[in-house]
Parts: structure tokens; sequence; C-alpha cells
């Protein structure tokens, strides 16, 4: 299985899982993580290049999306290691309107 492969499945997983914390802290970050934070005031200045992107958009209070940050970042770290010309971003949902309406996120 190949890491997009196993991101793909990740995605699907995250939809199905919940969680109980509280809902509008931050959600954690792994401090060696290789996920970029991209905002609507970032966000031309970090995807201008030749590198492939892969986006998650989430929201803090979201419970799959709590569950799923650990196993993101986990991904995130293999992807930016094995495959460099890929980078892995999120982008907070509520914080960033631009960016998602931008991407018709609802």
């Amino acid at each position: 299985m190949t890491l997009i492969q196993i991101g793909l499945v990740l995605l699907g997983l995250s939809s199905f899982v919940f969680s109980h914390r509280g809902a509008n802290s931050p959600i954690p970050t792994d401090s060696s993580s290789k996920v970029v934070v991209l905002t609507d005031e970032n966000f031309r200045d970090v995807i201008n290049s030749n590198d492939e992107w892969i986006l998650e958009f989430y929201a803090n209070w979201c419970g799959a999306c709590r569950n799923y940050a650990p196993q993101y970042d986990t991904f995130s770290k293999k992807v930016v290691d094995e495959l460099p010309h890929i980078k892995v971003a999120k982008v907070d949902v509520d914080a960033n309107p631009m960016l998602t309406s931008r991407f018709f996120i609802s």
C-alpha cells in the first residue's frame, strides 16, 4: 500500500471517529509535525511553488477532526520524508473564511 493510499484510508476512517474533547480548544499538533498551517494571509506565499499539496480543512469543534489530527501529523512526516515534492497543510475553516469559501467548504 502506498503512502497516498494510506492517506486516503485515514481520511475515510476519520469521518467515522468521534471525540469528547473540549470543543473549542485548539487541536493539538505534534511538535515534530511537518504540517504547514495555512491561513487567509499566508496562502499565496506558501502555495506558490512547484510542490504538490495535500490540504486538510478542519474545525476545532469537530470531533472527527480532533481524532484525526494525530494520524494526519504522522502521515505528514512520512509523506515529506519519502516524497519531498509533496507538502502537507491544514486550514482552520472557522478562522479562515476566505480559503474555506474558495475551496467550497461548508
